[in-house]
């Protein structure tokens, strides 16, 4: 039986698992361990400045356009 996703927070949730990992794979960049929250205000204030509506599109710039990477490096402080 196919279960939908009803709140869009549980879909988000799973882009930014998937961010995540695609820049840890692709960069060499491991947040996958850092805190959820921090990584999430961090994701959704990049996705502002990127101009872009959804995690999703952020991961296509930042997986597939190094120089939208390079702008924003890197959290700066480990485990916030």
């Amino acid at each position: 039986m196919t279960r939908f996703l009803t709140d869009s927070n549980e879909a988000e949730d799973i882009e930014i698992g998937l961010l995540l990992e695609g820049l840890f794979r692709i960069h060499g960049f491991d947040f996958r361990d850092y805190s959820r929250t921090s990584i999430k205000r961090r994701i959704l204030e990049l996705m502002r400045t990127e101009g872009v509506r959804t995690v999703s599109a952020l991961q296509d710039r930042v997986l597939h356009d190094g120089a939208s990477l390079d702008r924003r490096a890197a959290p700066r402080d480990k485990r916030a």
